[in-house]
């Protein structure tokens, strides 16, 4: 939880709940007005119907922030689902959901990606999500290897200082 924020919303909100996927880095937040257990609990309950049950839930109190709260709090969180993280190589966007975000600019432009969609009927569609979910493990196993071989480097480095 983030709160209290001493300089609330415009909407008066002043405390933040947030849920970040260890593996993937998907964040969810909610800004609340107020906090009480019922909320925080509908919160999480909200995260289980959508994501189903997790291994773990690890609970902290957050950080109380002291100034504003961020105007564009869902393009924050947009913009940080749809870049990719050091520590995976890929978006947390195409972890969770199997390929990447299709944005809105592509859309009005007609990028390639969006132009070679639209020759596909129903079931030629229906087929290509299907082979990205089915790809979608395989690219969550690179990613743990990735993090794996970063949190590996990083172990050395800090091995050879202290040892040293």
């Amino acid at each position: 939880m983030i709160g209290k924020i001493h300089l609330s919303s415009s909407k008066h909100h002043c405390f933040i709940l947030v849920a970040t996927d260890y593996f993937t880095k998907w964040v969810e937040a909610k800004p609340y007005k107020s906090i009480d257990q019922n909320k925080v609990i509908s919160f999480i309950e909200d995260l289980i119907h959508r994501f189903s049950i997790r291994q773990t839930i690890t609970v902290n109190n957050g950080i109380v922030f002291e100034g504003g709260l961020v105007r564009t709090f869902a393009e924050v969180l947009w913009a940080y689902r749809t870049s990719k993280r050091s520590s995976t190589g890929v978006t947390p966007f195409a972890l969770l959901y199997g390929h990447n975000v299709v944005f809105p600019v592509e859309i009005n432009i007609k990028s390639l990606r969006v132009k070679a969609q639209d020759y596909f009927d129903k079931k030629q569609y229906g087929q290509s999500i299907c082979m990205e979910l089915e790809d979608i493990d395989e690219a969550r196993m690179l990613a743990i290897n990735k993090m794996l071989i970063q949190k590996r480097k990083a172990a050395r480095c800090y091995n050879k200082r202290v040892h040293h």
